[in-house]
């Protein structure tokens, strides 16, 4: 009985979990007359009363742990080849690769002995090295370089570098990382919410709390990856057409792209699909209904996922994959903007007015027609209409999101065609800076009285319409701003800190860390063997912990997937183009 959950106090703030004590239960022992004979243990299962979870313990119908089936057996032995390739990779690459680079890397010092004068009076000079051994690393044959793309020792050195060539747009390492945690902060609160004891009365403090607007609007940190997509897409293409007159390889353009993002994602798919069920332990770990309901839709729509349409379609999986298949769908149509920019800038600045045109007035109407909120949190006078769905009609769909990567075109195009340099008026420099932040601060707080919880102010459907034509837009010119501005040399020490070294790394693992973050918080959370408690401390704390687990994965997911996947592309389909 000690270990069975309880009704507590604060039920009518939230507190209606009552998991009990999980481990106690799995201790307890039911011995025989002679107190040695143990004639069975305790068991731990859930069950729920009128939608509300209560923990029980039960001798024997609730099984602890369950066993693997066939599909998960099959993930693990292809995960386990995956590894295999790792190893043998690194192995390869020590043995014909590094090896002889380092006994090379030896040579001058042995060479720089001179001449053999150690006795003979013949005055004759020995050579210290045969000349019939190599005095060069040989070349890796076809089969090894394929093996070498999943060494661990190159990869990784590739990864930890923090060399940036000159011209690179260095700041962008620092937004990503940035973004990235931000992203990360949003789902973190989300998701404990629903496993905390005291949500209810949390959430009213916080939402009160005016700075809680950098929590509330952290759907912007999206946008802030479209315009960076939106940015490197024009610039590097740009770029590449100067170099080559005009010309790009157009099948190459497109292939590269989803090569770059669809093994590691498939992937993740198939790992979330098979293993992610069975991670979590604990009162809260699902049970085998709930485990076939966590399958069902990636193992019914994972082509939705691969062809990038899951945004378009019905019952899509991987929840954050709606991002993939917008980036995918705008990556697609860039060429229509880009590529005018190239021949002439009103050509481009009419090509881009028309997509940036459609993209406001669209979320616009459909925000006038149903009702829609202007964002997660916030809340408009009119009530929804009914059948309106605000993340599947407004939230995932291209047509709603497109404005931020247009302007990410817009930017890259000024930085092609300025250079990295340009000399601005100090009056300019103020005026930008000012007007940059002023969008950022209006951006992030300016929904406060439609998203607080005591006296809420509800917007007018018209100021809702408005500011999903035209608030994630303008976002996305305030962080273009500050590319720019760091670009061309009036960044200061904003340009310092986005710039650090140290965040090259982390920059590279953006990609893998947005698609493993939710699979790992959701599994953390399931994990608590007692409800979370929410408060400042506990959500930062869990935060900080998450994000190191997560680019610790992620660095895993890298090396195992990414890494060689761009490797394999590159020895592939240019591996018989000779240097220089």
């Amino acid at each position: 009985m000690d270990a069975t959950g309880k009704p507590s106090s604060g039920v009518v703030t939230g507190n209606i979990q009552w998991p009990g004590a999980y481990e106690e239960c799995l201790l307890v022992r039911a011995l025989a007359a002679d107190g040695v004979t143990s004639m069975f243990s305790g068991q731990y299962c859930t069950f729920s009363i009128l939608a509300i979870p209560v923990q029980v313990n039960h001798v024997s119908s609730c099984p602890n742990d369950y066993p693997l089936d066939k599909t998960a057996n099959i993930a693990i032995g292809v995960f386990a080849f995956f590894g295999f390739l790792v190893a043998l990779g690194t192995a390869v690459d020590i043995v014909l690769v590094q090896m002889p680079k380092w006994r090379l890397a030896r040579m001058p010092t042995i060479l720089g002995a001179g001449l053999d004068t150690s006795g003979g009076s013949s005055g004759e000079t020995k050579p210290l090295l045969d000349s019939k051994k190599p005095t060069h690393a040989e070349e890796p044959g076809t089969v090894a370089k394929l093996l070498i793309s999943f060494s661990l020792y190159t990869n990784g050195s590739k990864l930890l570098s923090t060399y940036q060539p000159p011209g690179s747009l260095t700041c962008v390492h620092g937004i990503r990382f940035l973004s990235m945690t931000w992203v990360v902060l949003g789902h973190t609160f989300g998701a404990v919410n629903g496993f905390a004891d005291n949500s209810g009365p949390y959430q009213k403090k916080v939402y009160d709390d005016f700075s809680f607007g950098m929590v509330a609007n952290a759907t912007l940190s999206v946008d802030t990856f479209f315009l960076l997509s939106g940015l490197l897409v024009a610039y590097l293409s740009l770029k590449e057409m100067n170099k080559n007159k005009g010309h790009l390889n157009w099948p190459m353009f497109y292939f590269h792209r989803f090569w770059r993002l669809t093994p590691v994602y498939m992937m993740i798919i198939y790992f979330n699909t098979a293993l992610t069920p069975y991670l979590a332990t604990g009162p809260n770990a699902p049970d085998e209904d709930q485990k076939a309901a966590m399958r069902k839709p990636c193992e019914e729509n994972w082509w939705t996922n691969m062809l990038y349409i899951n945004n378009l379609v019905h019952g899509g999986c991987e929840g954050e994959g709606w991002y993939l298949a917008n980036d995918m769908q705008f990556y697609l149509l860039s060429p229509l903007i880009f590529v005018p920019f190239f021949y002439s800038a009103w050509l481009g600045g009419l090509s881009a007015g028309a997509f940036l045109l459609a993209t406001s007035i669209t979320p616009g109407v459909l925000t006038s027609i149903k009702h829609f909120q202007p964002s997660t949190t916030a809340a408009v006078d009119e009530p929804i209409e009914p059948g309106a769905d605000y993340m599947n009609e407004y939230y995932i769909k291209p047509y709603c999101r497109m404005g931020p990567y247009i302007v990410g075109l817009i930017a890259g195009y000024l930085l092609y065609r300025c250079g990295t340099k340009i000399r601005m008026h100090k009056v300019v420099v103020v005026v930008g800076w000012l007007a940059a932040t002023g969008i950022a601060v209006s951006s992030l707080f300016g929904l406060y009285d439609a998203t607080k919880f005591t006296d809420r102010e509800p917007m007018e459907v018209w100021q809702s319409a408005l500011y999903n034509a035209l608030g994630r837009t303008a976002w996305s010119i305030s962080v273009a701003w500050v590319i720019i501005a760091c670009v061309w040399g009036y960044g200061g020490f904003v340009n310092t800190i986005l710039s650090w070294g140290a965040l090259v790394p982390l920059s590279r693992l953006t990609y893998c860390i947005y698609l493993i973050h939710m699979s790992a918080q959701n599994t953390l959370i399931r994990s608590f063997n007692t409800p979370f408690y929410m408060n400042s401390v506990n959500i930062v704390m869990f935060q900080f912990g998450l994000l190191v687990l997560c680019y610790f994965i992620g660095a895993i997911v890298s090396l195992t997937f990414e890494s060689p996947m761009m490797g394999l592309e590159k020895i592939l389909l240019h591996g018989n183009k000779k240097k220089g």
